[in-house]
């Protein structure tokens, strides 16, 4: 997989109320992936490459969340030569005095796939967390596709090729990890629907690949209780 160059942040992403978690490290020229960004689902732990320690996922949101904002933050994979971290997903909002109609149509709000570890057993970075998407009408219809799931984490890097970086999500089902050379630790799948993100793999043992980062968490999705927003939805809808 080619990741993507260029860059695009939503509004409100990687807000500074975020929790950072315990980053990943690197020892014996071994390194940990990074942890997947949390926000109301939790990201999965980065992994290890013994004896670098994989990062631990920073904590969720458990209050109600009253003001509008994006998803976390990812971890960098540890490593002399790690990739920047990926980015929490933007917020969305939707407001009519009447009514709201959707068709045939996609509204995204999911976080960025991790980086994958570049040469020399770095770690793969963790995927972003979904952000918050508001749609708020005394009548809504939808069939859009409406998601805000979080990134997949990257792959670790082995000595002579870097790791695949991991997906962004794409539709309502979870973004699949970076996994696709020998040695490095495979990364976690995003969080979707009503799963959170997931652990990345370990590296191969005998240093001979990083650890896998972790998958980021779901953001929040908010609508009526009365809305009709159809199947194809992730997270569950509250009100």
């Amino acid at each position: 997989m080619t990741q993507n160059t260029t860059e695009f942040v939503g509004a409100g992403a990687d807000p500074s109320s975020c929790d950072a978690g315990i980053a990943p490290t690197t020892a014996n020229s071994t390194s940990g992936g990074g942890a997947g960004g949390s926000f109301i689902g939790a990201g999965g732990s980065g992994s290890s490459n013994n004896p670098g320690v994989g990062g631990i996922t920073g904590g969720i949101f458990t209050a109600p969340v009253t003001t509008l904002r994006g998803g976390c933050p990812a971890q960098a994979g540890a490593g002399a030569t790690s990739a920047d971290t990926a980015h929490g997903g933007g917020a969305v909002m939707l407001i009519a005095g009447h009514s709201i109609m959707m068709a045939d149509g996609i509204i995204t709000a999911s976080g960025e796939g991790g980086r994958g570890g570049q040469l020399g057993f770095v770690g793969g970075g963790g995927g972003g967390a979904g952000r918050m998407i508001v749609l708020d009408a005394p009548s809504i219809a939808s069939n859009n596709q409406i998601f805000a799931n979080g990134g997949a984490g990257g792959e670790g890097g082995n000595q002579t090729q870097a790791g695949e970086a991991g997906r962004d999500p794409s539709d309502v089902q979870p973004a699949l990890g970076g996994a696709n050379i020998a040695g490095g630790g495979n990364g976690g799948d995003g969080a979707g629907g009503n799963s959170s993100g997931t652990a990345g793999g370990n590296g191969g043992t005998g240093s001979t690949g990083g650890g896998g980062g972790g998958g980021g968490g779901t953001g929040l999705l908010k609508a009526p209780a009365n809305a009709e927003l159809g199947d194809e939805v992730s997270p569950p809808p509250t009100s």
